[in-house]
């Protein structure tokens, strides 16, 4: 929640600070640092997907890990080339399934919606300690 405060001067030179009103934040008014994650619970949204896509020799799969995944210390998940690497990964139809990852297999629209759900959690954020939006 963010916090508004009064701040009263009194004459014998006191300062008084009140907590006048507290707007809660939601996920339509969230800040931007609420979208960053960091890079293990990104991965963790790839489920199966991403033991293939980290370890494939595949040239979509290497570019993803180069453009999105290396060198960084996190997502920003409404970063549009987030999202345009993923969609690379669609057209593509990578990665390919493996048989050790039964559960893996080409990327699809639904599963760029579970990776990219701008929801987040305290565990997952990048900077922690903000307030848990409320759900609108």
């Amino acid at each position: 929640m963010s916090e508004f405060y009064k701040t009263e001067y009194l004459p014998n030179g006191v300062v008084i600070t009140k907590l006048i009103a507290e707007q809660s934040v939601d996920w339509n008014n969230a800040s931007e640092k609420y979208f960053w994650i960091d890079l293990g619970p990104f991965q963790d949204r790839f489920g199966e997907d991403w033991p293939v896509i980290s370890s494939s020799t595949d040239r979509e799969c290497v570019a993803f890990m180069n453009a999105v995944v290396n060198n960084r210390k996190y997502i920003n998940l409404k970063d549009p080339r987030v999202a345009g690497a993923i969609d690379m990964l669609i057209a593509s139809n990578k990665p390919t399934t493996w048989a050790m990852f039964p559960a893996s297999g080409p990327m699809t629209t639904a599963k760029k919606s579970v990776i990219l759900n701008p929801v987040t959690t305290e565990y997952e954020r990048h900077i922690k300690g903000l307030p848990q939006p409320v759900e609108v």
